[in-house]
């Protein structure tokens, strides 16, 4: 058995269960049987869906160093070869405890700090196994293998080997993501804004605004946002300019649908590039301004910088969005770029190199 290590709530967002399901799927594809666990039961009903026994701990998923325990105390541990974690809570210390019986696997974002794991998958664009190599100043960190960069990203299976993206010289649909918590509720801030303009509420500069005549938006709604109800009510007001999507099941269709993209920088980036969806992204936590950084030194994304710090920012987003609406030929650049960096055969990869660790 292969267990994940992974926890979802309104602080976290979804992205570190979502992107081990991706993996999961991967491994289960090739015939392992997977379990998950975590600290609390938030995402629980999300992992069973996929069709993943998940167990609870109960515990802080803060502190994981104090866990242990419990965690070796679960079934699917003592039934486990392989543990994949996916945390900003881990310590090195953790790592230790759990290598006396499994085989680690560490997914990481930070590349502060580098954890004497087995495997360690860091995916990002702006990853650098330089910064790994510096620290392996112990046998068991010189042992250890790396999967670093965008070819790693792991996306599921929908996402591979799409077909080249189509650039509209008009832009009909765009696509608003903002992450699966989004407690900065910038979802329902850019909804009303759209309104605003439309109903003529909030000057624009009428140039850029027939950028975006006729344009349908499609807001997506995180399964933990409290935004929902309200962004469904401005949408029964604005039908013929607004749609709101919830509990999305083919998040690539509706992406491949949509002429451009506005999206926090979280992992959601590495799925809008496999699509080849030109996009505008922004960071709403600093564990994303490395990555929407990377994007932007790429040339594959426009970069609005911290929502956090700007008081103009629907504003700013808008013209923005505007601007590339009517640069049919900066969008169709874009798309190729990001179709060069993903390839959508990320989890794939990983699996393969989890399946081939050895055994303990």
């Amino acid at each position: 058995m292969i267990i994940f290590r992974a926890d979802g709530n309104k602080t976290l967002g979804t992205g570190h269960v979502m992107r081990c399901l991706s993996i999961a799927d991967a491994l289960a594809s090739k015939g392992k049987e997977i379990a998950f666990i975590t600290a609390d039961d938030n995402l629980k009903d999300m992992i069973e869906t996929r069709g993943y026994r998940c167990e609870v701990l109960g515990t802080d998923y803060r502190n994981m160093s104090s866990e242990t325990y419990a965690l070796k105390n679960t079934d699917s541990y003592k039934k486990a070869e392989i543990i994949i974690v996916d945390s900003y809570f881990v310590t090195e210390d953790y790592f230790r405890v759990l290598r006396e019986d499994l085989k680690t696997v560490y997914i990481d974002d930070l590349a502060k700090k580098r954890f004497s794991a087995d495997l360690l998958i860091n995916y990002n664009i702006f990853a650098d196994e330089d910064i790994y190599r510096k620290e392996a100043n112990t046998e068991d960190r010189k042992n250890l293998r790396l999967l670093i960069g965008t070819k790693y990203a792991p996306l599921r299976d929908d996402f591979t080997n799409l077909p080249d993206f189509k650039v509209e010289q008009m832009v009909k649909n765009v696509l608003i993501l903002t992450g699966g918590a989004d407690s900065l509720h910038i979802g329902y801030g850019l909804e009303k804004y759209v309104s605003e303009i439309r109903s003529r509420e909030v000057r624009f500069d009428d140039r850029l605004k027939h950028g975006l005549d006729g344009a349908r938006f499609h807001f997506v709604v995180g399964s933990m946002s409290d935004d929902y109800t309200k962004m469904k009510a401005l949408q029964d007001k604005y039908t013929d300019i607004i749609e709101i999507h919830q509990n999305v099941k083919d998040m690539c269709s509706l992406m491949r649908k949509c002429d451009l993209a506005l999206s926090a920088a979280g992992s959601t980036l590495y799925e809008l590039c496999a699509c080849g969806v030109p996009t505008i992204t922004y960071v709403l936590a600093v564990n994303q301004l490395r990555i929407a950084e990377g994007f932007s030194k790429s040339g594959t994304m426009i970069y609005l910088g911290d929502c956090r710090k700007n008081e103009d920012f629907f504003a700013e987003s808008y013209k923005t969005l505007s601007m590339l609406s009517l640069d049919s030929k900066m969008r169709g650049m874009m798309s190729k770029k990001s179709k060069e960096l993903v390839d959508g055969r990320g989890a794939i990869r990983i699996a393969e190199e989890i399946i081939e660790l050895p055994k303990c």
